[in-house]
């Protein structure tokens, strides 16, 4: 199945019985793009064929002439009886309801992640509130899925991805229609406690920085209001709630060559790697697969989006021409059109930066790997306390990451960081004043940055 029919799939399953227009179809699965309504019915016609529809027996699409599409069958999220029986834990007793998770179906493994996975499901049973943050394109969504799906102390979760142009205000209304269209959204607080009632219930809020207040505000009101509720979030910045446990997802582990290629074969990076090029015309020898998996920084988005052009050219021709512009562009033409491609989500998260936060990751990019304070300063043209000051901003947002060292602390900038960052390094010296101390007027706003509910976001350095 096609990845545009396995997304009209999804559209029509989200929402089982209920009639949807041509118009609709188009904006959900072929999004900022003009289809011919053609194209649609032949869509639908294809994946009648795969689902086995026929005229005298299946029916699971019906079609209202001139009107639009529905889907016909009984809808269950969740799994079987059977299955959850089969996957229930040790500690579940026989009965017990088992994890229900209305969220995107996972096609494939998450690979690389177990330990990850296993420690959001202990702390989600210790607190109350988890908050998985990383860089853009670094498995947030993944690891919070598989968590939530092995999460068995739960009677039911749901799951909800904030639209970037949704209001702020309605947040909490969008998270009730997309829990249940029939609950009233009117009064979303009220409608979740009815919800909730005595069940243990985990919400998943998938990119919870694109409304950080509103998501805060709800989660302050949540945890307190449903006391046997739970909530997990991705964000590239954490929330800074008082209840809230941070896991700070790191890349993927990059292989080092110097344990040969059995080393290289087994790092989680070189692994994911394998596993979406799948067979291609030409095998890549480990060496090849460790420089392809270097240049990806180990971001697993990334790494998709190399396998996949390395399944049309070869990995030893596209080690030939990666360069920064070229992983930028690279896109997939499945999954939310905010995960599709590096460049989209480098330019949101360079677009809430202030001039000066630009410039010093520009200046970054043309240090080592890792880098120290020092080197970082002399680079920026500017003191060590000034870059201190704007690491706890970039830190918290996840553009800069910190590498713990045996002489001392250092950082790195994400991989699709550094290549974002790398456009200003060709601009003209005489456009890039040197960075300055932030001032009383810029302080509140830096504070507001890494400061929610009265909690700090990150340690000063």
């Amino acid at each position: 199945m096609s990845g545009t029919m396995f997304e009209l799939l999804m559209v029509l399953l989200k929402r089982p019985g209920e009639l949807l227009s041509q118009q609709e179809l188009m904006r959900h699965v072929w999004p900022g793009r003009t289809i011919d309504s053609s194209n649609v019915r032949s869509q639908v016609a294809v994946l009648r064929r795969t689902l086995g529809c026929s005229k005298r027996g299946e029916q699971y699409i019906a079609t209202s002439s001139g009107r639009g599409y529905r889907f016909a069958a009984p809808v269950q999220f969740g799994t079987t009886e059977a299955t959850a029986s089969a996957e229930r834990s040790p500690e579940a007793p026989p009965g017990t309801n088992q994890l229900r998770l209305a969220a995107p179906w996972c096609a494939t493994a998450v690979i690389g992640r177990d330990a990850e996975i296993a420690e959001v499901v202990e702390r989600i049973g210790e607190h109350r509130q988890v908050t998985i943050v990383g860089q853009a394109g670094g498995g947030k969504t993944a690891v919070a899925l598989a968590a939530a799906s092995a999460a068995h102390r739960f009677d039911a979760a749901h799951w909800f991805a904030p639209d970037e142009d949704c209001p702020a205000t309605r947040f909490e209304e969008a998270l009730v229609t997309a829990i249940d269209p029939n609950l009233c959204a009117a009064n979303a607080r009220e409608a979740l406690v009815a919800l909730a009632g005595e069940r243990a219930l985990l919400l998943v809020i998938d990119g919870a920085d694109r409304h950080l207040d509103a998501a805060a505000a709800f989660a302050e009101w949540l945890l307190t209001a449903l006391p046997r509720c739970a909530l997990l979030m991705t964000s590239c910045e954490a929330m800074g709630g008082a209840f809230e446990d941070v896991l700070r997802l790191p890349p993927l582990a990059l292989p080092n060559e110097a344990g040969g290629d059995d080393a290289v074969l087994g790092s989680p990076a070189v692994a994911l790697l394998r596993a979406r090029l799948g067979r291609i015309p030409c095998e890549a020898t480990p060496p090849e697969l460790a420089d392809l998996a270097h240049r990806t920084g180990g971001n697993p988005l990334a790494i998709e989006l190399v396998a996949a052009e390395a399944r049309t050219i070869g990995v030893g021709a596209l080690l030939d021409i990666l360069d920064d512009a070229l992983l930028l562009s690279l896109q997939r033409r499945s999954g939310p059109l905010r995960q599709r491609s590096l460049g989209v989500l480098m330019e949101a998260a360079f677009a809430g930066l202030e001039q000066a936060e630009r410039q010093l990751l520009a200046r970054l990019s043309t240090l080592p790997d890792t880098f120290a304070l020092e080197p970082a300063a002399e680079a920026a043209l500017c003191s060590p306390r000034a870059v201190a000051t704007q690491f706890r901003l970039l830190v918290g947002r996840s553009l800069v990451e910190i590498c713990p060292a045996d002489n001392g602390m250092r950082y790195r900038l994400p991989a699709p960081v550094r290549a974002y960052a790398a456009r200003w390094v060709a601009r003209p010296a005489a456009t890039e004043p040197p960075l300055a101390v932030p001032t009383l007027r810029s302080a509140p706003k830096a504070l507001r940055s890494t400061r929610r509910h009265g909690a700090p976001v990150a340690q000063p350095l």
